[in-house]
């Protein structure tokens, strides 16, 4: 009996620890790919398409003057949109999102369950002006640095001369006789 209850306060524990957020990320999960199944059987109405226009400077990029369909989500101003068409032009590239208002209803809830669970203020923020934000195991901005450095070539390059010798090692002494007998 005992077992049975250590296990199940260890099972509560865990759950507490990443539990609910592996839930919610499997909810935001299942509602993205059901958004994109519609998308891409053209369920959704032209009128509630938002077209955004980004400036771009790629040199030697090739025009795509007809809408292609794109997957992909962007946060502008606090509104998650879903890319939905996608069309180059120039220097400007045309998206066209629909807003995904599940997804953002989920992450809010996720959050604001996350500053309840970890006793965080749910509306206040601190000194800096900024909210505080849980940092998990894996981070969602995780930046690598990279350092090369590059050493300068050297003045005079050493040459080697190899000579061909008959024996596999060069400059190896001859035994001059047999070696003497073990007698012990």
């Amino acid at each position: 009996m005992r077992r049975f209850f250590a296990i199940g306060l260890l099972a509560i524990h865990l759950f507490n620890i990443a539990g609910y957020s592996l839930v919610f990320q499997y909810f935001i999960y299942q509602t993205d790919t059901n958004l994109i199944t519609k998308l891409d059987l053209n369920q959704y109405r032209e009128s509630e398409l938002i077209q955004f226009k980004i400036p771009i400077s790629v040199p030697y990029i090739a025009d795509r003057p007809d809408y292609e369909r794109v997957d992909g989500q962007v946060e502008i101003k606090g509104v998650l949109y879903t890319y939905v068409k996608r069309k180059i032009e120039r220097d400007t590239i045309y998206l066209q999102c629909l807003p995904n208002r599940v997804t953002q209803r989920l992450s809010k809830a996720r959050n604001a369950y996350t500053k309840h669970v970890n006793d965080l203020p749910q509306s206040k923020k601190n000194q800096t002006g900024s909210t505080i934000k849980k940092s998990g195991i894996f981070s969602e901005y995780d930046f690598k640095t990279l350092d090369y450095q590059f050493a300068a070539p050297l003045a005079t390059a050493s040459t080697y001369i190899s000579y061909l010798s008959p024996s596999p090692v060069p400059g190896a002494l001859e035994v001059p006789g047999k070696p003497p007998e073990n007698r012990g």
